[in-house]
């Protein structure tokens, strides 16, 4: 996976890993002064209009071709992080684990 050629909206570590092993972190993309959230928002926690959130991670799943939903973590700036191996992992961290290919 490498960045969205166009838009500029994710990238993809270049590191040695698994090859089932995949990573990637999104950037804000275009903005439009005008608009607050213009840009490539994919929290549903910021006032965003829910349709274009929904739309965005749409985008984003199906131009990485995940073999299922994501989780959406909602970011709280802590060292919490959770693992998506349990019965009901706890979606306010920053980051995720787990060991379920």
């Amino acid at each position: 996976m490498n960045s969205h050629t166009n838009n500029k909206l994710f990238f993809s570590p270049q590191w040695p890993c698994p090859p089932q092993v995949k990573a990637f972190s999104t950037l804000r993309g275009h903005r439009d002064i005008n608009c607050h959230y213009s840009g490539f928002n994919l929290s549903d926690t910021v006032n965003d209009e829910p349709s274009n959130v929904q739309n965005k991670r749409q985008y984003l799943q199906d131009t990485l071709q995940c073999p299922s939903p994501p989780y959406w973590l909602q970011q709280v700036h802590s060292t919490t992080i959770t693992s998506l191996d349990s019965t009901k992992p706890v979606l306010q961290a920053d980051g995720a684990i787990t060991q379920t290919p």
